[in-house]
């Protein structure tokens, strides 16, 4: 693999990493403006857009957990992982969601059991992102080594 291979690699995870923070920061915002309006709109107007926003900017941060993941394999390995991502991160919101409307199930106001599943979400999101971004600004030579590309001293975190 050309040393532009892991290169690219790292630039998208960043690229990604950065539109996930922006998606979740776009969902928190979805939910001040829900509370705000004591849950009038939920859907449309501005909570739809912001969730829309936030829609987008999670499916692409959370390619950056795929193509992470597959540090160090084949591109086609990599391309799989991250275009994977961002169904099995959005299945997994939907039964985290789905669990905790069932434990939830009675509190009111409505709109705050309905959203504390987004809140949960996104503030995970923000904070992997900050780690994420964190660790790739700061990298530990025993943190940066992975796969083949250890072996030619080109980490996906170096």
């Amino acid at each position: 693999m050309s040393n532009e291979g892991p290169i690219a690699r790292r630039r998208w995870i960043k690229v990604a990493t950065i539109m996930g923070i922006i998606g979740a920061i776009a969902w928190l915002a979805k939910v001040c403006v829900i509370l705000a309006i004591e849950g009038e709109q939920t859907d449309t107007g501005l909570p739809g857009l912001l969730f829309t926003v936030g829609f987008i900017g999670l499916a692409i941060g959370s390619t950056a957990i795929g193509a992470s993941l597959a540090a160090g394999r084949r591109r086609r390995v990599t391309l799989l992982a991250a275009s994977v991502s961002p169904l099995v991160v959005m299945l997994l919101f939907v039964a985290m969601q789905a669990s905790l409307l069932t434990l939830l199930d009675g509190l009111e106001p409505h709109y705050v059991r309905d959203e504390i599943g987004v809140v949960i979400a996104a503030g995970l999101a923000v904070a992997l992102g900050v780690r994420g971004l964190r660790i790739r600004a700061h990298p530990r030579r025993s943190d940066s080594l992975v796969g083949d590309d250890a072996a030619r001293g080109n980490g996906i975190w170096s």
